[in-house]
C-alpha cells in the first residue's frame, strides 16, 4: 500500500505533446471524425493547453493518491548526441506542435518541474529515485524504455495503470534491447540479430551458467570482430543503459500538491 511517504517522480516530457494535441472532434452521433483513417482534431487555446497540463497532473495525483512529487523536463542536448550523432535522427524532421514552449515554461512556473542539462529526463528520474531512498518512489512515464528496463513501480500516463517491473524481468529487457536496438531512437543494436538470436542465448546463457552481458559481449566479437565488437558493444551500452548516476545532477526539493488549494499551487516540502 502507498504511504504518505510516497513520491511521484515525473518524467514530464509527454505532457509537452499529451497537453497539447488539439480537442478531437465528433459527428451528431458522438462518433469521433476520420479523414484518410485519422481522428480529426482542432486547434487548442493556449488556455486549453494550460488547463489540459492541470488536469493530466492532477488525475495522477489523485489516481496514485500521492501529492508529494518532482518532475524532470529535457533541457540542453544530452551526451547521447555527442557519442553517437545519429542519435534520435529518424526525429530530426518532427514538428513541435503549436504552444510547446509555452506548455514547457508553464510546467516550469506553474508547477515547479525541473530542466536537467546534458542527461534525458528519464536518466534524472532514475538517479533522483536512487538517491531519495526514504521515499517510495513512482515514476510517472511514457517512456518504454524506462518501465521496462528499470526495476520499480510505474503509472503510465497513457492509461493511468500502475505497473510493476522486477528485477529481473528488467534485467532482461534491457540485454534484449543490447541485441534488437531500440527504433525508436534509432539505437541499432547487433545487425542482422532480433528477439529470435535473443532467446537463442538465453538457452546458451542457461546452459553455460554465464551472465547475459558476458553472452551478449561474445556474440558482438563473433559477429563483428573482436575490436569491432567491444567498440559497438560500449557504444549501444552507453546509448541503451538509463544513468544511476550523475554528478552533475542537482536533486531539487520535493514539492506538494493540496487537493484543497484551488489556485493549483505547489509548495517545497520541508
Amino acid at each position: 500500500m502507498l504511504t504518505k511517504e510516497s513520491l511521484l517522480i515525473f518524467d514530464a516530457d509527454f505532457m509537452l505533446y499529451y497537453a497539447t494535441i488539439g480537442n478531437k472532434v465528433f459527428d451528431l452521433e458522438g462518433n469521433p471524425l476520420r479523414e484518410d483513417n485519422k481522428f480529426v482534431y482542432t486547434e487548442k487555446t493556449l488556455e486549453e493547453v494550460y488547463t489540459a497540463c492541470d488536469d493530466i497532473i492532477v488525475n495522477i495525483f489523485n489516481k496514485a493518491n500521492v501529492y508529494n512529487y518532482i518532475g524532470f523536463l529535457g533541457g540542453k542536448r544530452c551526451f547521447r548526441y555527442d557519442i553517437y550523432p545519429d542519435y534520435k535522427a529518424n526525429r530530426k524532421n518532427l514538428i513541435k506542435p503549436k504552444f510547446w514552449q509555452e506548455c514547457k515554461d508553464y510546467l516550469i512556473n506553474t508547477w515547479g518541474f525541473n530542466i536537467c542539462d546534458f542527461i534525458e529526463a528519464d536518466d534524472a528520474v532514475n538517479i533522483t529515485r536512487n538517491i531519495l531512498e526514504n521515499y517510495n518512489s513512482i515514476i510517472v512515464t511514457s517512456d518504454k524504455d524506462l518501465i521496462k528496463c528499470i526495476e520499480g513501480t510505474y503509472i503510465n500516463p497513457k492509461d493511468l495503470n500502475v505497473y510493476y517491473t522486477s528485477k529481473n524481468v528488467a534485467y532482461n529487457n534491457f540485454w534484449e534491447s543490447m541485441i534488437i536496438g531500440d527504433t525508436a531512437d534509432n539505437i541499432k543494436g547487433l545487425p542482422g540479430c532480433g528477439k529470435a538470436f535473443f532467446k537463442k542465448m538465453l538457452e546458451i546463457s542457461r546452459h553455460n551458467k554465464d551472465t547475459y552481458e558476458h553472452i551478449v559481449y561474445k556474440a558482438y566479437c563473433n559477429k563483428l570482430g573482436e575490436e569491432e565488437g567491444r567498440i559497438h558493444f560500449d557504444l549501444q551500452y552507453d546509448l541503451l543503459k538509463i544513468l544511476d548516476h550523475d554528478d552533475n545532477l542537482i536533486i531539487p526539493e520535493v514539492r506538494q500538491y493540496s487537493i484543497f488549494n484551488s489556485s493549483r499551487k505547489e509548495q517545497s516540502v520541508e
